[in-house]
């Protein structure tokens, strides 16, 4: 059961972060995304974005 809570899906999460843990000539770091769910992908996080939490 522990198992099954942790990969149940958000609805309401868009944001993902990408680690670069290694590059070989270049550095490493967080790189902050979106989640377009309709397209199935993930874009660059646009400047100003902020995240609304939904309570209900």
């Amino acid at each position: 059961k522990a198992y099954q809570r942790l990969f149940i899906p958000n609805p309401m999460q868009e944001n993902a972060e990408i680690i670069v843990g290694k590059n070989r000539n270049g550095p490493v770091g967080t790189i902050e995304v979106v989640f377009l769910k309709e397209k199935s992908c993930f874009v660059d996080k646009p400047i100003g974005y902020e995240t609304t939490e939904f309570t209900g």
